[in-house]
């Protein structure tokens, strides 16, 4: 989520983090839909 609340690009994040930009990719997508799995079990409508 730091990509999301510092508003950086994927290579700051990745560069920030000392990983590959593809692994940010990856773990944001992952990132969003565990967060709206959860929202929607909580019936939250997302």
């Amino acid at each position: 989520m730091h990509k999301e609340l510092k508003r950086k690009t994927l290579r700051e994040t990745a560069q920030a983090l000392g990983i590959l930009e593809r692994t940010v990719s990856r773990r944001l997508i992952s990132a969003t839909t565990l967060l709206r799995a959860k929202m929607e079990k909580q019936e939250l409508g997302f």
